[in-house]
C-alpha cells in the first residue's frame, strides 16, 4: 500500500478545522496583503517624514508654530527632482555612508521617501510629471473635440450674447437647461455642425487614434463635423456629460490624451492616461508645468 503523502494529510485536516470553525467568516482572498510590508522599513522611512515635518515647521519666537510643514510635502514636487534625490541617497550608500548627516536618517530610507511620495503623485500631483516625453508615432493619441479642433465657446459666447471671456470651462449656470431647449427645438445638431475648426487637419503632426467627446448630440453628428472639414476618419466615442472618459480611453487602448478640460485633465492622469492640457482662457489659471500644450505640434513625437 502507498504511504499517504504527510502534505496532503495535513491539507485535509486544516480544512476539515476551516469547516467546522463556527466563528465568523472572512473571504480575503485578492485582497492587498499590508501586513507582509516590513515593520522595521516603515519606521526608518517614518523617520524621514518626521524629519521633514521638523525641518519644514515654522516657529515664531515664543516657540509657537506659524507654519506646520508635517504636509509640506503634499503640495507638490518636481517629480524629477525626487528622482535626483533618491539617486544621490543611494549612490551614498553604495559608496558605503548608510546615515544622511543632516537628518540622522538612513540614505535608503530617504531614497525610499522620494519613491513613494512619486508614487502618491501619480494620483495626486499629475502635473509635477517632468519626465522629458520623446513618443515615438505609433503611439495611440485620442483628441477631445470641443475646444482642441472645434471653437465651441466663441460660437457658445455668441449664441447667447455672453460678453465677457470666460475664465472657467463652468462659466454659464444655464447650459444644461440651453442644451435640453435647443434639443426640443430641433437647433443642438445644427449648433454643433456649424462649429468653427480651431485648426486645419493638416496640422496634426501625427493620426488620432480615435476622439473621446463629452457632447449632447449624437455620435452620427460628430463625425459629420469631422468629415466636413476633412479630419481623419478614426472612430468617435461619445461619453456622457456628468461621466468620466477614463473607462472609454482605456478601453480604447490609447497612451496619450489632450483634453482642454482641466477636471478631465486631472481625472484621466490619475487612471493612468498621459493627458496633456490644451491651452485655452478658460483653464490657463491651472499650473500643469510641461504638461500644457498651445499646439499639437507641441508633443514630443519622435518619426521612426
Amino acid at each position: 500500500m502507498k504511504p499517504k503523502n504527510n502534505a496532503v494529510i495535513l491539507d485535509k485536516k486544516m480544512k476539515k478545522e476551516k469547516d467546522t470553525n463556527t466563528g465568523g467568516r472572512r473571504y480575503n482572498k485578492g485582497k492587498l496583503r499590508y501586513e507582509l510590508i516590513s515593520g522595521i522599513a516603515l519606521e526608518e522611512i517614518a523617520k524621514v517624514y518626521t524629519a521633514g515635518a521638523e525641518k519644514y515647521t515654522d516657529y515664531a519666537e515664543d516657540g509657537s508654530i506659524t507654519y506646520d510643514g508635517s504636509n509640506n510635502w503634499r503640495k507638490g514636487l518636481k517629480w524629477m527632482d525626487c528622482i535626483a534625490s533618491a539617486k544621490r541617497h543611494i549612490e551614498k550608500f553604495v559608496n558605503g555612508t548608510d546615515v544622511d548627516e543632516e537628518t540622522s536618517t538612513l540614505h535608503l530610507a530617504n531614497a525610499c521617501w522620494n519613491l513613494m511620495s512619486i508614487l502618491d503623485f501619480y494620483k495626486t500631483y499629475p502635473q509635477g510629471d517632468d519626465r522629458i516625453k520623446r513618443f515615438v508615432n505609433n503611439y495611440k493619441i485620442g483628441l477631445d473635440i470641443d475646444e482642441v479642433l472645434a471653437d465651441w465657446v466663441t460660437a457658445w459666447m455668441e449664441r447667447f450674447n455672453i460678453k465677457a471671456q470666460p475664465e472657467s470651462w463652468y462659466f454659464d449656470r444655464e447650459i444644461m437647461a440651453r442644451f435640453e431647449e435647443m434639443k426640443k427645438n430641433g437647433e443642438l445638431d445644427k449648433f454643433y455642425l456649424g462649429l468653427k475648426p480651431l485648426i486645419k487637419p493638416s496640422d496634426l503632426p501625427f493620426e488620432p487614434h480615435c476622439y473621446i467627446t463629452s457632447r449632447p448630440v449624437s455620435t452620427e453628428i460628430t463625425q459629420k463635423w469631422l468629415d466636413m472639414h476633412n479630419f481623419p476618419a478614426v472612430p468617435v466615442y461619445t461619453v456622457d456629460l456628468r461621466k468620466s472618459k477614463a473607462e472609454v480611453a482605456k478601453e480604447a487602448g490609447i497612451n496619450v490624451f489632450i483634453d482642454d478640460s482641466y477636471s478631465n485633465f486631472l481625472n484621466l492622469n490619475r487612471e493612468g492616461i498621459l493627458t496633456y492640457l490644451f491651452d485655452r482662457k478658460h483653464n490657463e489659471r491651472f499650473d500643469v508645468g510641461h504638461l500644457r500644450i498651445s499646439s499639437l505640434k507641441d508633443l514630443p513625437i519622435i518619426k521612426v
